[in-house]
């Protein structure tokens, strides 16, 4: 069963090999390091509309893209980086530092925020626990069954999510594994969101996206 985009071997003690800045450097100086692409809008799905990332912090239609869109690559993966501009329940406006890493096919829906975020974010799915204790009391997981949440989240990578200082949300969009933080992106925010994807990705079996492998 392959591993990573393409069925690739890349496991999470392999870091992606990219120049990381440091010291809050926009994401677009980061990118000119690492020869990445800079754009000022969000790429297109093939119906010709523009990626979406509904789900995890972004309610439907109440998100949009704040400054430059960075498309690179990390390891065996494509990713799109940029600050994002959400309503909020409450109807304020809050920048969310957005990274996402793309697959080939449509990946199962699954939502990870720590515990304490409990009072303050809904999810689409219901809450599942997991047999980690130490996971479940960590994070809040969200998605149809507990089976789903393996196919992405190995026991591994459990341990290194918990072994990590916290993210804020981690979750699936479409064909996009998506992460954010509440405040603006920058480099070491996209360092740190590139080194957990990766680890993620690398221990996705390729059966998550496409059934027949």
């Amino acid at each position: 069963m392959g591993r990573g985009y393409g069925g690739g071997q890349y496991g999470y003690s392999q870091m992606p090999e990219f120049a990381q800045q440091s010291y809050g450097l926009p994401i677009e100086e980061m990118a000119r390091t690492n020869g990445w692409q800079v754009t000022n809008a969000l790429p297109t799905e093939a119906d010709g509309q523009p990626m979406r990332f509904d789900g995890g912090a972004f309610a439907p239609e109440q998100y949009w893209p704040s400054g430059p869109v960075v498309l690179g690559q990390a390891g065996f993966w494509n990713f799109l980086a940029c600050t994002i501009m959400a309503r909020t329940r409450g109807g304020d406006q809050r920048p969310y530092a957005l990274t996402a890493m793309q697959f080939p096919g449509v990946l199962p829906y699954v939502h990870i925020y720590p515990e304490s975020w409990r009072a303050t974010v809904s999810s689409l799915t219901p809450e599942v626990n997991l047999e980690s204790g130490e996971f479940n009391d960590r994070y809040s997981v969200f998605s149809d069954s507990a089976r789903t949440v393996y196919q992405l989240i190995s026991p591994r990578s459990m341990r290194y999510l918990i072994e990590q200082p916290p993210f804020d949300e981690l979750w699936t969009a479409g064909r996009s594994l998506c992460i954010c933080r509440v405040d603006s992106h920058n480099a070491d925010v996209l360092g740190a969101h590139l080194s957990t994807l990766t680890t993620l990705a690398g221990d996705i079996p390729s059966s998550a996206w496409d059934p027949a492998t």
